[in-house]
């Protein structure tokens, strides 16, 4: 096929082709080990990933640390064994190891086909983009706004808010499959709500207009209204050039305030307004539940990843809430650039094909134990 292609449309199968031919060749490679021999072709360019590699070159990738059945079981497994050690037949002794506790592959680098597609397909240094990508008829983003996700670029406002359409999809996902019960449960309001909310008078929580305000906010559609969960995640722009998260806890009846670059930062507007506007909204929704009437306890957490630059704030905000929702203990997480420049990467991917990265099992149990744990307490 590659040599009867017509002159006309050798530049675009030459663009094409490696997105489908260099996995099958790493396909391959897995499955005949180092006899396999890459096609050679006339008009397309493939890798160096996606070439065999040499006889005794061992790529880290392809090692599974995992001692040889052999030696480890000295005789066969009698039936009474099996059930003894439960469902599985496999022993103890052959389980693959665990990921690292803090250091899932939710940070590893792409392979350079995929986010070489990726500076393609979002206009990213100076390549022309696709055009705009559509989900559903919830968002879409545009050229600019894709290119805002770019290293270094500083994030659209929309690049937030389809992310966090992705991650509350996953909630419901999992909450749908009923493995696993919805504890905690996340409520995901725009980043525009906090803008929005500074015009809202929520000293008259029963006028017209605040009422509006209340009720087409308290529901975004997707998951549990906003009376119902345990936490609500609020993107905030300050300034209109920095990105800070503010976390309100509906139980605790408290408001954690995430700032990625700062440390014991204050924002006395913004804090004023999830007190009055969020407080205001659950209590007027809330009506059957026990809504306390105490003022709310503002407290800044610092214990988290820091950015050091002036221009990855979005992105900490998008990961801060991905990342707690996978059962990470933000305290003990710790992110460098080349963490961050992955994480837009991964962004950019899982916002193309419109589903955020599935949570492992193991991240599920943790988030669970998590969760009971604290209630214990």
């Amino acid at each position: 096929m590659d040599s009867s292609i017509p002159p006309e449309y050798e530049q675009e199968f030459g663009r094409i082709a490696p997105m489908f031919l260099e996995p099958y060749c790493r396909f391959m490679q897995d499955f005949r080990g180092p006899a396999y021999m890459a096609p050679v072709f006339q008009h397309v360019y493939l890798s160096p990933e996606a070439l065999r590699p040499k006889v005794g070159e061992t790529r880290e990738a392809d090692v599974i640390d995992m001692t040889q059945p052999s030696q480890q079981v000295s005789q066969a497994l009698t039936q009474a064994s099996i059930f003894a050690a439960g469902s599985s037949s496999r022993t103890e002794k052959m389980d693959i190891r665990r990921p690292v506790e803090e250091k899932w592959d939710i940070n590893k680098r792409l392979k350079w086909e995929r986010m070489n597609a990726i500076r393609r397909d979002w206009g990213w240094g100076g390549f022309p983009g696709s055009g705009p990508i559509k989900h559903d008829l919830k968002w879409t983003l545009n050229t600019s706004v894709m290119q805002s996700l770019e290293p270094k670029g500083w994030l659209d406002d929309r690049i937030i808010y389809a992310y966090m359409w992705l991650l509350r999809d996953r909630e419901e996902a999992i909450a749908a499959a009923g493995v696993y019960p919805r504890m905690p449960s996340y409520y995901f309001m725009d980043p525009l709500f906090m803008e929005l909310a500074k015009k809202v008078d929520y000293s008259r929580p029963y006028s017209a207009r605040t009422m509006h305000f209340f009720v087409n906010w308290a529901s975004c559609g997707v998951g549990p209204p906003i009376n119902q969960v345990d936490y609500i995640f609020l993107p905030a722009n300050v300034n209109q050039n920095h990105w800070i998260l503010m976390v309100f806890s509906v139980k605790e009846w408290g408001v954690m305030v995430l700032d990625p670059m700062h440390f014991n930062a204050q924002y006395p507007e913004q804090e004023e307004c999830v007190v009055g506007v969020v407080g205001g909204m659950l209590r007027y929704v809330g009506k059957n539940r026990n809504v306390p009437d105490e003022e709310h306890l503002v407290h800044v957490w610092d214990a988290m990843p820091k950015q050091d630059n002036y221009s990855d704030c979005g992105v900490y905000v998008c990961k801060y809430m991905d990342y707690t929702l996978q059962g990470y203990d933000l305290a003990k997480v710790r992110w460098d650039a080349s963490d961050v420049e992955i994480f837009r990467y991964r962004i950019a991917k899982e916002l193309q094909r419109g589903m955020a990265k599935p949570i492992p099992t193991h991240r599920m149990r943790q988030r669970m134990e998590r969760v009971a744990v604290k209630s214990s307490s």
